[in-house]
């Protein structure tokens, strides 16, 4: 439930990376906020080190080529860019990387258990970045030829563990953003009232805003 959105009487919301949030939840009781963002950052940031390095390897890389991949990933200007305005969904490109290692080899070792593996890794990006699992399933699509041709034994599987992942993970959205206020409801108008609260500098100094106009004025 967020207060300060569609106010006075507040709406329901559910964050877009909420696996990240249940494991910064318990370390915040723990450690406190700052701590526990910078610790979960750290861990996204390692794990895109290592995952991109593994992803490497299975693309037949040799082992100094994989961790200069994994580096590469974590230093490359994306991520730190990212890493300063702390987009987390944009820094989980460790469980991407899981994520796209684990539909391959369901692919091309076909089998139940390498697809619920797969399911898995899809639902955990959902959950942690729509984004790319948005970009995964678009790059699945544009290599479906040829995984069609040479491994068409396994893209049946991977295809419903896939789309089961998924469903799984919009489930929420669609039920917090359904209701009378949310984005998918049938009384949205494109807008939501803030808490009218002044909004103040750092400092304490009350911020000078222009009147807002129009529809703006709703938002």
């Amino acid at each position: 439930q967020a207060d300060l959105l569609a106010w006075p009487h507040g709406r329901p919301f559910w964050p877009v990376d909420p696996l990240v949030q249940s494991v910064e939840a318990p370390l915040q009781a723990l450690v406190g906020a700052d701590p526990a963002f910078t610790l979960v950052v750290g861990l996204l940031l390692a794990l895109g080190t290592y995952a991109a390095a593994r992803l490497a390897r299975f693309a037949g890389a040799c082992p100094t080529s994989s961790l200069l991949a994994g580096a590469a990933v974590t230093l490359s200007p994306f991520v730190l860019r990212n890493l300063r305005y702390a987009v987390t969904e944009a820094l989980a490109l460790g469980i991407a990387a899981v994520a796209v290692g684990a539909t391959l080899r369901a692919v091309r070792e076909p089998g139940h258990r390498s697809a619920v593996l797969a399911g898995l890794a899809v639902l955990a990006l959902a959950l942690t970045s729509p984004y790319y699992a948005v970009y995964l399933a678009v790059g699945w699509a544009l290599a479906l030829p040829f995984f069609l041709r040479h491994h068409r034994a396994g893209i049946g599987r991977v295809a419903v563990a896939g789309a089961l992942a998924c469903a799984v993970a919009a489930a929420p959205l669609i039920a917090s953003e359904g209701g009378p206020d949310g984005r998918l409801g049938p009384d949205w108008t494109g807008g939501y009232r803030l808490d009218p609260a002044p909004l103040q500098y750092a400092g304490g100094q009350r911020a000078r805003l222009p009147p807002a106009r129009g529809r703006e004025a709703t938002r």
